[in-house]
């Protein structure tokens, strides 16, 4: 079931399309289901999932271009105000967006140590709190990309488990309707 939703994330139809798949041809055939098996079903829809990946260079160009700043600066080891706190911006974006560790972040943005890119994302969360602007150039920035590159709202947010481990309710459902078949 993680699977699914860690996969699967450009809009709720493909998720429902592809939990439909899976339980049907469980359901017709009785056969355990299995991540290799899983993955076989649902090739071309996970191809297509990774296509539209956001990656750390997308968001580094795109945050430049905002910011009207040069590309090179998301790389650079200059510091003025005017070229930190975009770049730490794309760090933060870097962190949410994608599946990149603080030490690939880092790697992307001039070889920052891990927890320089830790502390970037800190500062950016602490300013959105308290700074309107800052939450809705954020804010618009992570819907205009996804949107963009999936065509409707991710799922990332949605289908993440909480820190309570509450699961959504659709998944929590089909679950129940799994039963013995489903496994992670």
């Amino acid at each position: 079931m993680s699977f699914l939703a860690n996969r699967i994330r450009s809009n709720i139809r493909r998720l429902e399309g592809a939990l439909t798949r899976v339980v049907s041809y469980a359901a017709l055939t009785s056969t355990k289901l299995s991540l290799e098996l899983v993955e076989s079903l649902l090739r071309d829809i996970l191809q297509e999932e990774g296509r539209h990946a956001i990656s750390i260079e997308v968001i580094q160009k795109r945050v430049a271009e905002h910011f009207d700043i040069r590309l090179a600066d998301m790389s650079s080891k200059r510091r003025p105000e005017n070229i930190a706190f975009p770049r730490q911006i794309a760090m933060f974006l870097s962190r949410q967006m994608t599946e990149g560790s603080l030490s690939a972040i880092g790697e992307a943005f001039w070889r920052s140590r891990p927890r320089t890119v830790f502390h970037a994302c800190r500062l950016v969360k602490d300013r959105m709190e308290v700074d309107s602007h800052v939450r809705g150039v954020v804010g618009t920035w992570r819907r205009n990309s996804h949107a963009e590159s999936h065509g409707d709202s991710s799922l990332k947010a949605t289908l993440k488990i909480g820190k309570n481990g509450n699961r959504p309710q659709f998944l929590a459902a089909l679950d129940d309707a799994l039963g013995q078949h489903a496994t992670d």
